[in-house]
């Protein structure tokens, strides 16, 4: 079993280390979920993955770094946040800048306690969406809805090293795929059916290493890898160094029933109706959309 120590740069994650180092009876290992390189026929939607090098031929691999982004779409504003500890656990604190303002800081910083958290580029700058292009596997259903209709789930991230995202599910039921394309992460998962003391639910369980104790699946994603997390799954992330990436979250035949049942759970069900022809259509029955009607 490899060890934390054995795999992690000691300037990139210090607290893993020190957790490593000082739980010597702990077996949990680095890259313990399933990997693929060019054979996705057995791919399976039920477990997380990480798909190794996907997207080395993608547009965006080639030409998207910070650079780019600051120099053509500098002057755009766009929302950072910032995770900020309180007596009652912890907060978001937002602010606005123009996005060449926060990439100079991000360069400049040894650590940027800022994130670029969420961009809804398709607003912004849908041209970004021809720069990259997912298989089969990852086809999205919404992409069928007019603009309009669509859950915006579609994000470019960017953020310093030794942040990281808390223990959360994706939103909707949704199943996601997310791609590096600068810098380094750690990813840890948990499957649906576990549960969670609201003590591990801020940055420092995260950054601590306290999560390591439950074991997870753990993947290091590189440049160029497509991580894949399935519906309902928990999972947390650390970013050992400044970052760029791109996500979707999706609804395909691999989680539709659930991703419906949601909407219709929480009132909406004449979305629940529109997604559900949507289905239909897919699997083969023509099925007339009708927006305007519930």
């Amino acid at each position: 079993m490899v060890k934390v120590a054995d795999q992690l740069n000691p300037k990139a994650s210090l607290a893993l280390l020190e957790f490593s180092a000082n739980n010597p009876n702990w077996t949990g290992g680095f890259d313990s979920i399933k990997k693929y390189n060019n054979d996705l026929s057995k791919f399976n939607y039920e477990e997380p993955s990480i798909l190794k090098d996907y997207a080395k031929d993608w547009e965006a691999f080639k030409k998207w770094d910070f650079n780019f982004f600051r120099s053509k779409y500098g002057k755009l504003k766009v929302q950072v946040s910032r995770k900020v500890s309180t007596g009652q656990g912890e907060r978001l604190d937002y602010e606005i800048e123009q996005l060449e303002n926060y990439i100079s800081e991000l360069q400049s910083l040894s650590q940027n306690p800022y994130t670029l958290h969420s961009w809804l580029f398709e607003l912004d700058a849908p041209e970004l969406a021809t720069d990259y292009r997912v298989g089969s596997q990852f086809e999205n259903w919404f992409d069928m809805l007019p603009f309009e209709l669509r859950p915006k789930v579609k994000f470019i991230f960017m953020g310093g090293s030794k942040t990281c995202t808390t223990v959360h599910v994706d939103p909707f039921q949704t199943s996601a795929w997310n791609t590096l394309l600068i810098g380094e992460k750690v990813w840890l998962f948990f499957p649906p059916s576990m549960s969670f003391d609201s003590s591990l639910l801020n940055t420092d369980s995260v950054l601590s290493g306290r999560l390591l104790e439950l074991n997870p699946l753990i993947a290091i994603q590189k440049p160029s890898d497509l991580v894949y997390v399935p519906t309902g799954w928990y999972h947390a992330v650390v970013n050992l160094q400044p970052y760029l990436a791109i996500t979707e979250n999706f609804m395909s035949s691999s989680n539709a029933d659930k991703v419906i049942s949601h909407f219709a759970s929480i009132g909406n069900h004449g979305y629940a109706r529109i997604l559900s022809a949507i289905k239909e259509r897919k699997l083969g029955k023509p099925v007339s959309l009708e927006h305007g009607k519930n």
